[in-house]
């Protein structure tokens, strides 16, 4: 990686080797993005995430794991072409889909750049400092000369308190129709508990949800 003089952010590129995986550097290179609200989220040049509001070991919203080695992902954003069936990850991972990523982490953001499924993706992760939100912002830019269905996932395993192995039992999951978003409660969370973790796509509606993780896969 190198600091872009120009505009402050350090900028990585990652190649998908011949074996499919991500030629990353030795240790993840990663990036904090909090507010003053007390949320926040933990983002590496592979795009994988751990995000948290209230308190960063006490209330995680989705698993910090500690895997320098692995760097897995707990939260994964796809796209899928609806015609063909062909998918790939909005960010490097976990289902790298391009030959080339570039990464790069600016003040209070970082962006991620690549061409798959004839797809030019630009996804952005940020903290606004005004709301306690993690938002993502995703440009798709279709190369090819047909019309394309697309659909976009999100794959979350939740925590909402300390580790997924504490909190898996207590978390209750609904589709919200009124305000067009899957919503979660953890009512033993403590303190927390009163807290709602929501996630809606912006100019798009929920179609469907689901709390077994192998009805994405």
């Amino acid at each position: 990686g190198e600091m872009c003089p120009e505009t402050g952010e350090y900028r990585i590129v990652l190649r998908t080797q011949a074996d499919g995986t991500l030629d990353v550097p030795p240790m993840p290179w990663s990036q904090v993005l909090a507010n003053e609200h007390d949320f926040g989220v933990l983002v590496s040049e592979k795009g994988a995430m751990t995000t948290f509001n209230g308190n960063s070991r006490l209330h995680r919203l989705t698993p910090w794991r500690n895997d320098p080695i692995e760097d897995p992902h707990d939260e994964a954003f796809f796209v899928r072409d609806e015609d063909t069936g062909e998918f790939a990850s909005l960010l490097p991972g976990p289902a790298p889909g391009a030959a080339v990523y570039e990464v790069h982490h600016g003040f209070g953001y970082s962006t991620f750049r690549h061409t798959s499924l004839g797809l030019e993706i630009e996804a952005t992760v940020c903290v606004p400092t005004d709301a306690p939100v993690r938002l993502l912002d995703v440009r798709l830019r279709n190369t090819r000369p047909d019309v394309r269905h697309l659909a976009l996932y999100q794959l979350a395993t939740l925590v909402q308190g300390g580790t997924p192995h504490e909190t898996r039992a207590q978390i209750k999951v609904e589709i919200d129709a009124a305000r067009g978003c899957v919503r979660s409660v953890n009512p033993s969370a403590g303190v927390f508990a009163g807290r709602v973790l929501f996630t809606s796509f912006a100019g798009a509606s929920v179609s469907d949800a689901s709390i077994d993780r192998r009805v994405v896969l």
